[in-house]
């Protein structure tokens, strides 16, 4: 796990490097330093996982109190509405989240940009807190409240595309978010999710 998080790290500030070319220069050092730090606090909470034994038996403590979400626990701990989305549940949970997020966000981002994708995928990790603050049974974990706000911006701009799309690729943006509803809403009902 440590390796994975060091390689995904170093992933991403590759192309927070590329990217940042893509922007005005004034700003091309803010989101330099911007991107290196959130990669630095990605793989200091993997450490931090693997550290405290979040993969062990009482990895369920553990998260919980790295800041889960925990049904009847969250009204107390408000910031776990958000923290929960930098937890994740091993190697595959983590490359799994991270590959949906560099391909859907990156693609999301060519249209609309950076900071509106920051700001969907925030959003969507608190309703996510929300949700499972409210509905869920057990310990919640992972990005993928995030990522659920990345889809419906997809199916949004799929099927409401306010010129921000050109006709020949709606119809590709329409497809790609009905497959991702899909497999999606099958994901979330398998067992132990």
């Amino acid at each position: 796990l440590v390796v994975l998080q060091a390689v995904l790290g170093f992933d991403n500030l590759l192309y927070i490097s590329i990217e940042s070319k893509r922007v005005p220069e004034d700003k091309q050092s803010f989101v330099r330093k911007f991107g290196i730090g959130l990669a630095i606090v990605l793989v200091a909470v993997g450490l931090a996982e693997y550290a405290l034994g979040a993969f062990e038996d009482n990895g369920v403590y553990v998260m919980a109190a790295m800041g889960a979400v925990v049904p009847g626990d969250a009204w107390g701990r408000p910031w776990t509405l958000l923290a929960y989305a930098l937890l994740h549940g091993g190697p595959v949970h983590l490359a799994m989240n991270t590959y949906v997020l560099w391909i859907l966000g990156g693609q999301l981002e060519r249209i609309v940009g950076g900071g509106r994708v920051l700001a969907v995928f925030t959003a969507g990790a608190v309703g996510g807190g929300l949700a499972a603050a409210m509905l869920g049974d057990g310990v919640t974990i992972g990005a993928s409240g995030g990522i659920w706000g990345l889809l419906v911006a997809q199916g949004w701009l799929g099927f409401f595309p306010g010129g921000l799309l050109p006709r020949s690729v709606v119809g590709v943006v329409r497809k790609n978010a009905r497959t991702n509803l899909i497999i999606n809403v099958l994901i979330s009902f398998a067992p132990g999710i």
